[in-house]
């Protein structure tokens, strides 16, 4: 618990708190000594003794649910307008207005956990592709030079031998700062995160906390929230314009929106690439299916992850390491250790010589880099085969896309679920077709577990199967149910796999 007067001070008053327009609209502050329990945003969870922060979200809107935050204990509300029934209604409860409720629940959440941003290195990885694999590497480069460090993204949240499920990419403020108190709390003292699009624009990460942060690149996604590609980009660029000048943004200066997503940062500025007018230079001098050798910074060493698009996680996640004070060695040492991440460019050496690569790649972009490095390894005379869907009640404008990527670089491709959710399959599974000059040639199995045996009854000596969209989820959703399905577990067992590959529990011990 904390009292109402700590919050108040803690805060940066002069961003959250609302001007007082009229005299209906003043404050009803917390009584002296006023103890907050919780901060919480979902009135269904309030307690008695927690402040309910009303939230304008997606679908819903939580000043319409005041008066249930209220009837569940809250004593203290904070929102950017109250009806006049709440503020009549409940003249006991405290209602204090704001200008943006998500910046005041960021706020409130972090003084609530003692601010445990400003006692940790964080590093935060943005980005359409690329943001695990960065973000766990750069976990590992820490951890192998003797620094406890955390881990926040899509496979999940944790520390040392800690391991939470994730349902987002990058969690709620009060989910966040809790987490990162838990991990200050026992001596971690640094977390790698990744921070997704909709958590800059929805305030989910206090940005000035950052001490570096990672730009992988940008490519088509989540249009069917930000709308346009110039907003999604704009979503990515607020986690350098919001950096102190103390931090680091390390960018990707051969994607075409690196060098402008950090053109406002207050930052230093580490730009990696191929190009001779970088920071970090690197090129690729070998490699096969399970590995990669490459030069960083003028040194050459060998990595155990594969494609061109890993050899950028790896100069992004080199470029962190330095930036943090690590001698270039030394990284590249940490960096040869590291092995794969789970599902991505995932191999699995199954019978009749053939290969399954369980890859989460679900935009064109990144399907197009796993094919295309997939393609690279499959023997002359063997076929390339991709089984694919994409997820429901998401922007359906890269369906056609991905449709006509699948059919240019594969022999043969399966369509199939994803996570429908409550979409109807056949009608995600046209709209790919649509993008396709022989949607006829395409197979489609909705069954995603039918779909893979399919595969592995039909694939011969030497192909190569890419099973995409999945990668390290561990469910499916259809409809409101989460089923639990494993790409690698299925695959494993419909290719008959050899020798499950587990190079990636590896990455969780550390």
């Amino acid at each position: 618990m904390i009292s109402w007067s700590t919050i108040r001070e803690r805060l940066r008053v002069e961003e959250l708190l609302a001007q007082k327009n009229t005299g209906s609209r003043d404050d009803r502050e917390p009584a002296p000594g006023t103890t907050i329990r919780r901060v919480v945003f979902d009135s269904r969870d309030v307690r008695p003794g927690d402040c309910f922060v009303a939230i304008r979200g997606e679908l819903s809107d939580g000043h319409l649910f005041i008066d249930k935050a209220v009837f569940n204990g809250a004593h203290t509300i904070v929102c950017e307008a109250a009806s006049a029934n709440s503020r009549e209604g409940f003249p006991d409860v405290a209602i204090v207005h704001v200008t943006d409720s998500r910046k005041a629940l960021l706020a409130i959440s972090s003084v609530m956990n003692d601010d445990p941003g400003e006692k940790m290195t964080l590093i935060g990885t943005t980005g359409t592709n690329g943001k695990t694999t960065v973000a766990t590497l750069v976990r590992f480069v820490l951890q192998s030079q003797g620094t406890e460090c955390g881990l926040v993204g899509t496979t999940g949240y944790g520390y040392r031998d800690i391991h939470y499920e994730a349902r987002t990419t990058t969690p709620s403020p009060t989910r966040l700062y809790a987490l990162l108190s838990e991990m200050n709390a026992v001596g971690v003292k640094a977390c790698s995160m990744e921070v997704s699009s909709h958590a800059l624009v929805q305030s989910r990460v206090r940005i000035r906390d950052f001490n570096v942060a990672i730009f992988t690149n940008l490519t088509r996604d989540h249009l069917d929230y930000h709308r346009t590609n110039e907003a999604y980009f704009e979503a990515k660029k607020k986690l350098f314009d919001g950096l102190d000048s103390t931090a680091t943004a390390v960018v990707n200066a051969d994607d075409e929106s690196g060098r402008s997503v950090c053109r406002d940062t207050n930052a230093h500025v580490i730009t990696f690439g191929t190009g001779d007018d970088v920071d970090v230079k690197y090129k690729i001098v070998g490699g096969d299916p399970r590995a990669l050798r490459m030069q960083i910074d003028g040194a050459e060493s060998s990595f155990r992850l594969a494609g061109r698009f890993n050899a950028e996680n790896l100069a992004a996640a080199y470029s962190a390491g330095v930036s943090l004070g690590i001698s270039g060695s030394s990284v590249l040492y940490s960096l040869s250790a590291a092995p794969p991440v789970r599902g991505r460019f995932q191999v699995l050496a199954a019978t009749c010589n053939r290969s399954v690569i369980i890859d989460y790649a679900h935009t064109p972009d990144a399907l197009e880099n796993v094919l295309r490095e997939a393609r690279k390894h499959t023997p002359e005379g063997s076929k390339l085969w991709c089984i694919f869907g994409c997820g429901g009640d998401r922007d359906a404008g890269k369906r056609p896309i991905m449709g006509a990527i699948a059919e240019k670089h594969a022999d043969h491709v399966v369509l199939t679920d994803d996570n429908p959710r409550r979409e109807n399959s056949s009608t995600i599974m046209s709209d790919i077709r649509s993008g396709m000059l022989n949607p006829d040639a395409a197979t489609c199995i909705a069954d995603r577990r039918k779909a893979i045996h399919y595969s592995a009854d039909r694939t011969l000596d030497g192909d190569v199967i890419v099973v995409a969209g999945k990668g390290h989820e561990t469910v499916q959703i259809i409809g409101a149910e989460r089923l639990a399905f494993d790409d690698s577990e299925v695959a494993g067992a419909a290719f008959d796999v050899k020798v499950p590959d587990e190079s990636w529990k590896r990455t969780q011990e550390l």
